[in-house]
């Protein structure tokens, strides 16, 4: 099983974080990281190096995020190299 730190790797490759993002682009991102913090009350932060690591995604949580993805990418004219990516 994949975890959202797994995911956000991929994302990071076609959205890098930056002030030049689009708003569904910054909305997706914040939604990645409200999964990433699912469980904090498990691990707190300060006694795990990576919190999103410890959140493991179904995969059919892993493809509504993708679909999810490629939508957005969609919608603003791009076509992402994740189209061909398959959860692993």
């Amino acid at each position: 099983m994949s975890t959202v730190r797994d995911f956000k790797r991929m994302v990071q490759t076609e959205w890098p974080v930056s002030d030049e993002m689009e708003e569904e682009q910054r909305a997706f991102w914040q939604k990645l990281n409200s999964l990433g913090a699912r469980n904090i009350a498990k691990f707190p932060p300060e006694d795990v190096p990576d919190i999103d690591a410890t959140v493991e995604l179904p995969a059919a949580e892993w493809e509504d995020l993708k679909q999810e993805f490629v939508a957005i990418n969609s919608s603003l004219g791009r076509t992402p190299a994740i189209l061909g990516f398959q959860k692993q």
